[in-house]
C-alpha cells in the first residue's frame, strides 16, 4: 500500500521538522547522552513549556539573549508543539508548516 507509506513518511517528516525547530528555539540537541532518563530527550524535557506563553522563555536559547519577539517565538514554539503531537493524525500538513513559517518571515509578519 504505497499511499500509506507516503502518508506515514510525510507525518514522520513533519515530526522531525518539529524536533529541528525545537533545537533551534532551545539551542539544545535532540538527544543529550550526558543527561539521565527522560532528560536525555529534548522533546520530553520541554513539551510542557511549548504551549504556555508564560513558560516558553524557560526553554529559549540563552545565547539569543532575549533578542527575539516573544509573539514570534510563541508562534514558532506552537508550530513545533503541533508537529510533535503524539498523534500523527494531528500533525499539520507540511504545506501548513511552510505557510506558518512564511507568515513569521513576511514583512507583515510578527518577526518584522
Amino acid at each position: 500500500m504505497p499511499n500509506q507509506d507516503v502518508y506515514e513518511s510525510a507525518k514522520s517528516d513533519v515530526y522531525n521538522f518539529g524536533v529541528v525547530l525545537l533545537e533551534l528555539l532551545s539551542g539544545q540537541h535532540a538527544v543529550d547522552n550526558t543527561k539521565v532518563g527522560l532528560k536525555q530527550n529534548l522533546v520530553d524535557c520541554v513539551e510542557l513549556y511549548l504551549g504556555d506563553k508564560r513558560k516558553l522563555f524557560r526553554i529559549m536559547d540563552t545565547k539569543l539573549e532575549g533578542q527575539y519577539l516573544q509573539k514570534g517565538a510563541y508562534i514558532a514554539a506552537n508550530l513545533a508543539w503541533q508537529c510533535l503531537s503524539n498523534e500523527p493524525k494531528l500533525h499539520p500538513k507540511i504545506s501548513k508548516v511552510l505557510t506558518a513559517l512564511e507568515e513569521l518571515h513576511s514583512p507583515k509578519g510578527v518577526c518584522q
